[in-house]
């Protein structure tokens, strides 16, 4: 089975936080080129919300439900070595 790695880009408009507010969009673009660069095979993709707002930006790795919150640029070496190892 295909590993997907879903990352939140959701905007949320108002006074609220979001994903997507967070950086979100960027944190996917830089995945996939961090992605690249160390030839890893797994899907990306953007979703619209994990309904975990507050502790976005936010990131799912299927098909076995791991999540990261939290994910800043500098956190994106961490997780891709971490799914190197265990999955």
């Amino acid at each position: 089975m295909t590993r997907k790695l879903q990352v939140c880009t959701h905007l949320r408009s108002g006074p609220g936080v979001s994903c997507g507010g967070r950086g979100g969009a960027e944190l996917l673009m830089q995945l996939k080129s961090a992605l690249r660069a160390v030839d890893v095979v797994v899907e990306v993709e953007a979703v619209q919300c994990f309904v975990r707002c507050i502790q976005g930006p936010n990131m799912r790795l299927l098909p076995d439900g791991r999540f990261w919150h939290g994910v800043s640029e500098g956190r994106l070496e961490e997780i891709i070595a971490e799914m190197c190892r265990h999955y």
